[in-house]
């Protein structure tokens, strides 16, 4: 029993890293645009998009179908909107979560 258990968690990596192989680049990229962060130095975007791959992961053998790519972009616009409205533990102007200053009509 646990040998099996044991091969459905290995798969379970395999299958996962394979995606995140393929996927990753894409989902920064989207994740990038969120922030509107330079390409080269987008720590936001980079932490939006390891905490959607995050529950993906602890999704993974719930999919049944779906496509993990639009799961995961999902998680993604919901964790960037949930932190630009400031409705998680921190608020948007302590995480920067918000518009950049002077970004017209959201300038505080």
């Amino acid at each position: 029993m646990r040998e099996r258990q044991a091969d459905r968690h290995r798969r379970r990596a395999r299958e996962f890293e394979a995606f995140v192989a393929g996927a990753a680049g894409r989902l920064l990229h989207a994740a990038t645009l969120l922030t509107a962060e330079p390409p080269d130095d987008n720590p936001r975007a980079r932490r939006l998009v390891t905490a959607a791959l995050a529950r993906t992961y602890a999704d993974w053998e719930r999919l049944r179908g779906e496509d993990p790519y639009d799961r995961t972009r999902q998680e993604l616009a919901a964790r960037f909107a949930r932190g630009a409205t400031g409705s998680t533990a921190g608020s948007a102007s302590r995480t920067g979560a918000g518009p950049p200053r002077g970004a017209g009509c959201w300038t505080v």
